[in-house]
């Protein structure tokens, strides 16, 4: 199974202040077509209103095209803008209710569907990738609560591509786990 998570851009919530803030230097919002020859990174993914245009087409794109993926054997289950979860699997498109989730960030639903899989599947390896901190402190510290056993590891995006067991890490520093 393949999960794609995205962030989601409430209005009027803490992190829609947060990013409001942080994104004053960059405002340039652009009226963004499928079309459309995408703007430098720093301006298209620096203004929530680019971003959500970006996911929106790619979750649409996904889902508006499941023979595209029907030759796979993969589901892929997208979280995008709604609450509940589309699987893609076979050319069939199913919402995915028992997945339902309304959080913001798409770190805390990292986490909320990787202890889903682990209820799901008794032994399952899991490989999350992404290069941001408060994933992987979320991923020891949930490793570490909910006595996981399953193999779980954190992979970078980025070309070098650094690997970190987060089974290892957790048992290795178990005194502060309970502490993150």
């Amino acid at each position: 199974h393949v999960y794609l998570i995205f962030d989601r851009y409430y209005e009027y919530s803490i992190k829609s202040v947060c990013r409001l803030c942080r994104g004053k230097a960059a405002s340039r919002h652009h009226k963004l077509t499928p079309l459309t020859v995408l703007p430098p990174q720093k301006i298209g993914l620096t203004v929530t209103y680019n971003k959500v245009q970006i996911i929106n087409f790619i979750v649409e794109s996904l889902i508006r095209q499941p023979q595209d993926l029907k030759q796979t054997n993969h589901k892929l289950v997208i979280t995008g803008p709604e609450p509940v979860p589309i699987e893609v699997y076979q050319g069939l498109v199913i919402h995915r209710e028992d997945m339902r989730n309304t959080q913001e960030e798409a770190d805390v639903i990292i986490i909320h569907q990787l202890l889903q899989i682990v209820q799901e599947y008794e032994h399952c390896n899991i490989t999350v990738l992404s290069d941001d901190t408060d994933v992987f402190i979320l991923l020891i510290y949930f490793y570490h609560n909910e006595s996981l056993a399953c193999e779980v590891r954190m992979e970078s995006t980025k070309s070098s591509k650094h690997s970190i067991d987060i089974k290892t890490t957790t048992e290795k520093h178990a005194e502060i786990a309970n502490e993150l």
